[in-house]
């Protein structure tokens, strides 16, 4: 029996890869090494800052602190984010409020910064749906290794195989389904591969809960 949602935030719940995408792209150019590439991003979204930017100086053979430029890369993405509202997708407040009538419990799991999660949930107000936020700092490996679900299910008290999980990476889609649980992706058409998934939408309003939860 399903028990709980958890959701990635990024990319799922609110519409914030570009702004991502950007504070990486220009820590990465501040730093003074070769320029990341779209391709680059693709392959390393899911990460944690650190491990995303340890990947980059790695590959470059360059000699940086990785933690150093992940608190960079937060403190710019907070700024991108306070610049203007921050977008929810269609179809999050109503699955949200739907999966609290049937008396599910809210996770979410993200690689984001515990300052950048904070933002965004108090900003949109979606935090007040939530019962459990797991983020890049409470955990030691980021995705696709399954720590930070399994984390966020420890925290909500249920088990793995009682989980559904919603996710737009290909690194998250790995980290569920190797945890145990089953996944949907949502396909945001960026070059995800989302294959592994057990179901794939383009949008939360193709969710049918009735057959997810039959």
């Amino acid at each position: 029996m399903i028990k709980a949602f958890i959701f990635d935030s990024d990319g799922v719940l609110v519409d914030t890869e570009t702004v991502n995408e950007q504070a990486y792209f220009e820590v990465v150019q501040k730093a003074g090494i070769t320029p990341l590439t779209s391709e680059e991003y693709k392959e390393y979204s899911g990460l944690t800052g650190r491990e995303f930017l340890q990947r980059v100086l790695e590959k470059r053979g360059v000699d940086k602190d990785p933690a150093s430029l992940a608190k960079e890369k937060t403190r710019r993405a907070i700024e991108l984010l306070s610049q203007k509202d921050i977008p929810v997708f269609e179809g999050v407040r109503e699955l949200l409020s739907a999966l609290k009538d049937r008396g599910l419990k809210i996770g979410v799991a993200t690689s984001a910064s515990k300052e950048r999660a904070q933002m965004i949930f108090s900003e949109t107000g979606l935090g007040k749906a939530v019962d459990v936020i797991v983020t890049g700092g409470d955990i030691r490996h980021g995705k696709p290794n399954p720590e930070i679900f399994l984390l966020a299910a420890e925290r909500l008290q249920i088990q793995p195989e009682e989980v559904i999980v919603i996710e737009d990476a290909t690194a998250g889609v790995e980290a569920a389904k190797t945890a145990g649980m089953f996944c949907i992706g949502k396909d945001n058409h960026v070059g995800q591969d989302l294959t592994k998934a057990d179901l794939i939408v383009e949008s939360l309003t193709e969710l049918d809960l009735d057959q997810l939860l039959s």
